[in-house]
């Protein structure tokens, strides 16, 4: 059974999905068409999604199937939180998810972006991503911030990023990016730090979180509330802060421009 949401005048407003729309087992967006999904919907396993027009989130989406877009997976607006589930993929020609407005998204499964010069998701609006231990993200760029707008990138160890992962502000911006390591069921393993992972002012690792660095990595401010593991790798960083302890192991080097 097929649920089809057609193209009209404008953009169509969606709520109620789950009391009102049931024993469907595929959903399309005809191509033109333009909905946005109002208060809370779930996708779950048994339903997937063909996006040939614009799905944009406004409310809170919990997905736990696969929904491909034509171009966009999704379109995150304004105040929007997608929740992508362990068995939940989405994935655009494009983009897997853009946005167009300051939102949330949190994954813990697949999201992908087109071949070539695809992004995983577009955050162009700003907004804090996190990505859960068995989240994959992937794109010539895995995750993309808009510049001028506070962005947040918070990774559990175990998360994954198959591409370039930028904050979308410059080092000396008058917005901030953040990349906060978070912590997890054990301890987390990074490396790319000023290669993969660029435009983040600030870094911070949490309270009880544990982080292993490998290879040459170059940050510019580092609040550290946990333990962080040099594992015979270089880090080098403008301003070190926090309660948090530093271990350098064999052939592992730390250098400090400022203060620490």
């Amino acid at each position: 059974n097929t649920l089809e949401f057609a193209s009209a005048t404008g953009v169509a407003t969606l709520t109620g999905v789950n009391a009102y729309f049931v024993n469907f087992d595929h959903a399309t967006i005809d191509s033109g068409a333009q909905w946005a999904l109002a208060g809370s919907a779930t996708f779950g396993s048994s339903v997937t999604l063909t996006d040939s027009g614009t799905l944009s989130v406004i409310g809170t989406l919990v997905n736990d199937t696969l929904l491909s877009g034509t171009a966009q997976g999704l379109v995150l607006g304004t105040g929007g939180l997608i929740s992508n589930q362990s068995g939940g993929t989405i994935t655009g020609g494009v983009n897997g998810i853009t946005g167009t407005g300051a939102g949330r998204v949190i994954n813990a499964g697949v999201i992908s972006g087109g071949s070539g010069s695809g992004i995983g998701a577009y955050l162009a609006a700003g907004g804090t991503l996190t990505n859960l231990a068995s989240g994959t993200i992937s794109g010539d760029y895995a995750v993309k911030f808009g510049a001028s707008h506070t962005n947040k990138l918070v990774v559990v160890p175990g998360a994954s990023f198959v591409g370039t992962v930028n904050g979308g502000n410059t080092i000396g911006a008058a917005s901030i990016s953040t990349l906060e390591l978070a912590s997890g069921a054990s301890a987390g393993t990074l490396s790319g730090l000023g290669t993969q992972f660029t435009n983040f002012s600030q870094t911070t690792v949490d309270s009880g979180a544990s982080w292993s660095l490998t290879g040459s990595n170059t940050l510019n401010a580092l609040s550290n509330g946990g333990h962080v593991v040099l594992d015979a790798s270089t880090l080098s960083l403008t301003n070190l802060s926090g309660s948090g302890s530093v271990t350098l192991d064999a052939g592992a080097t730390l250098v400090t421009q400022g203060t620490v």
